[in-house]
């Protein structure tokens, strides 16, 4: 009998052993459920972004993320951004490029379900690394590069600098040539912004009529680079500056 009453109180020990270890794998696999719902809430999984993208790492991808859910939040109207699964980075996007003494990291990322594009730039300096908010940054794009149409789109910049609308232009700038150089200084009071042209005229260049035309044709050009990517020049005070 003893026996018997000690092989039931063994029986309920692991029945009692067992019921935790169960408690604690519910538990465990709600908290992963709450955290993943959090996460997702958060960021913006991009499917093929370790495919595609060689050089950063898993910090700046999950910045990269959050900035991009922040994004398409600021340019969604009413209630909460709905669930998204097809965020990808454009075929033949990805670029690096010094520029400015600055390392630069690229890509177009499109979502189709909701029909919006942003572009993703890794900022880093070419012997520290740069540290702040601006280091990974989501952008709206320039006309050109919407193969949905346009949707009015706003980012962080165009919030921070109080337009109604992202500029297209800044995600070009700043743009440097053999011969010029051109940068976004600041805006009007009609939000109108205001380019910088720097000209660098070759010493080959014959001072007088030659210089002269040569400023021209530089500006004329930087005019039409400005409508090649789908950009009103006349939307912007253009001001330069001459150097030999």
């Amino acid at each position: 009998m003893n026996l018997l009453n000690k092989l039931k109180n063994i029986n309920k020990l692991w029945l009692a052993v067992a019921a935790f270890i169960l408690i604690i794998i519910i538990a465990t696999i709600i908290d992963f459920a709450i955290r993943n719902n959090n996460r997702l809430k958060q960021e913006m999984p991009i499917n093929n972004f370790n495919k595609i993208v060689e050089n950063l790492s898993s910090n700046d991808r999950l910045a990269i993320e959050q900035n991009l859910r922040w994004t398409i939040a600021l340019n969604w109207n009413g209630g909460d951004v709905p669930p998204v699964s097809d965020a990808i980075i454009r075929d033949n996007s990805y670029k690096q490029f010094t520029q400015d003494g600055q390392f630069r990291t690229t890509f177009i990322i499109d979502i189709p379900s909701i029909k919006q594009s942003y572009l993703a730039t890794k900022i880093s300096s070419e012997e520290v690394e740069t540290t702040g908010d601006y280091t990974n940054l989501i952008t709206c794009l320039p006309p050109n590069d919407l193969i949905y149409g346009d949707f009015n789109c706003r980012d962080r910049l165009s919030e921070e600098l109080g337009l109604s609308r992202a500029d297209p232009i800044t995600s070009l700038l700043p743009r440097m040539t053999d011969n010029s150089r051109v940068a976004l200084v600041d805006y009007d009071s009609r939000n109108r912004g205001n380019l910088a042209v720097e000209i660098y005229v070759p010493m080959s260049i014959s001072p007088g009529t030659d210089t002269l035309n040569f400023i021209s044709n530089q500006l004329n050009e930087v005019r039409e680079w400005i409508k090649s990517n789908g950009i009103n020049p006349d939307d912007y005070n253009i001001s330069h500056m001459v150097f030999r």
